[in-house]
């Protein structure tokens, strides 16, 4: 087994039968000259290079527009929370506890990651519809695709929650109450 340019194992060429090849063209019409002889897979796997790079491209920065995603949830989020500290000084002084802080601001910062993916995933589904006549194999509507999406950021999200909701539970009320 020889290895194609992407690292996938591929069948070398039988080079046992060239020269056999090469003596029955030969005998038929000496005037027809052989060369670069491949098998019908590698034309396939040469002819098919090009889409299969730009498929992987497109993947890498599908992927990389994901990671962006998360972190920009992340930070929005979390600048969300950090603004919150005062209110939460007040809330911790009047006799709130750690976990009902932690508890409103988790449900503060949620509710709009919450309707982002709710209308992302809407938007999301219209214009694959448009993309269906380039996708092979996969159905512009593929679940899988939608849900491992929504996951990554859904989880991006609760940590970019959690995180600051957790430093704001455990605030010291005079301290927050000073910092202005």
């Amino acid at each position: 087994m020889d290895r194609g340019p992407f690292g996938k194992k591929r069948p070398v060429v039988a080079t046992s039968a060239v020269p056999a090849l090469r003596a029955a063209v030969t005998q038929l019409d000496p005037s027809i000259p052989l060369y670069e002889l491949s098998s019908m897979e590698e034309q396939l796997h040469e002819a098919t290079a090009t889409s299969r790079f730009l498929m992987r491209l497109l993947a890498a920065l599908g992927l990389a527009g994901l990671v962006l995603a998360a972190v920009g949830v992340y930070g929005v989020v979390a600048y969300g929370v950090a603004q919150r500290t005062r209110e939460i000084g007040v809330r911790m002084a009047l006799g709130a506890t750690g976990r009902q802080v932690l508890t409103l601001t988790a449900r503060g910062g949620l509710r709009p990651v919450a309707l982002g993916l709710v209308t992302g995933l809407m938007l999301s589904i219209a214009l694959t519809r448009a993309m269906g006549s380039v996708l092979r194999g996969v159905s512009a509507t593929d679940p899988l695709t939608f849900i491992c999406v929504a996951g990554v950021l859904l989880i991006a999200s609760l940590i970019a929650v959690y995180v600051p909701s957790r430093r704001a539970a455990r605030v010291d009320p005079a301290r927050a109450l000073g910092a202005e």
